[in-house]
């Protein structure tokens, strides 16, 4: 293991967002290496029709449950939909994607210093943390209902944190509210039991990693916002791409293929260090599959 490489902590998750042809280099390498297992930490985004390419994995594929799916639902509908789904779930486990700015606090006025607004507790995002809280009881799958829902962040939020300034992290260079806040679905986010931080740019192919800049800010920033709303940073995770290109900015020594790039960026910071710790997921690898489990790898316990 290379000096300053970040071990993953026992328990820790990779849940696989992929294709089939990604998905079974990355649990069954052609080159005879030890791929992922459920055992391992791997769980299969579904829909899909292969799971992780192992017998009795059902236990392996996690649901998923649509932002369109729950647009527009009070939150009792919500926790209903939730619920229903971590039952049918061969996993007991459902995802959510994905939270965008439409669950975003109201804007603040575009003055200095302007005050935020008070939370609206009618809005998509308190709709969303309402019925998190009140998934937040003892669930006959173990842990709470709560805990068995993931969330993904859209990259649009993460950017938007870590660029923001102010204790808020919404005020821009002139001061004034350039950015959304999501203090208040962050406090439903608190009671999920992952959230997934997509580390990229784009909805199609050719997707492209976060910035050099964006990713010595990004993990801290995201962390102190969750933290302040009473989330667990254990609960963090990132989820990587398989990127052509290198991240843009001016690249580290340490920067070898924009794969390896990007997990040496990530652990360039302690909260980048500790997301790494908890687990790395994937998302779209085409080519780079191999080169991602390598990193994996490398970061086992």
């Amino acid at each position: 293991m290379a000096v300053g490489t970040t071990r993953m902590r026992a328990g820790a998750r990779a849940v696989l967002y992929d294709m089939d042809d990604a998905v079974r280099e990355v649990v069954h390498p052609l080159d005879g290496a030890v791929g992922l297992t459920q055992a391992r930490g791997a769980l299969r985004q579904e829909p899909s029709t292969s799971g992780l390419f192992a017998s009795k994995d059902d236990a392996s594929r996690m649901g998923k449950v649509t932002e369109e799916d729950l647009r527009g639902l009070p939150a009792a509908e919500i926790t209903d939909v939730l619920r229903e789904e971590i039952a049918a779930s061969d996993s007991h486990l459902v995802a959510f994607d994905e939270l965008t700015p439409y669950e975003a606090d109201p804007r603040s006025p575009l003055v200095r210093n302007g005050r935020i607004p008070a939370p609206d507790p009618a809005s998509p995002g308190a709709q969303l943390a309402q019925a998190l809280t009140s998934l937040d009881t003892p669930s006959p799958y173990g842990g709470t209902w709560a805990s068995r829902v993931h969330v993904y962040i859209a990259p649009a939020i993460t950017s938007a944190i870590a660029a923001g300034r102010g204790p808020d992290r919404n005020l821009g260079r002139d001061g004034k509210a350039r950015f959304r806040t999501y203090r208040t679905v962050m406090t439903g986010l608190a009671r999920a039991g992952a959230v997934w931080i997509e580390a990229y740019h784009g909805r199609r192919r050719p997707l492209t990693s976060l910035t050099v800049a964006e990713w010595r800010t990004a993990p801290a920033a995201f962390t102190d916002e969750y933290q302040r709303a009473g989330g667990d940073p254990s609960k963090l995770h990132l989820l990587l791409t398989g990127a052509d290109a290198y991240p843009a900015g001016a690249l580290p020594a340490s920067c070898i293929t924009p794969m390896q790039c990007q997990w040496s960026l990530a652990e360039s910071t302690p909260a980048g260090r500790a997301m790494l710790a908890n687990g790395v997921g994937s998302y779209r690898l085409g080519s780079h599959a191999r080169s991602w489990l390598a990193e994996w790898q490398q970061r086992l316990p």
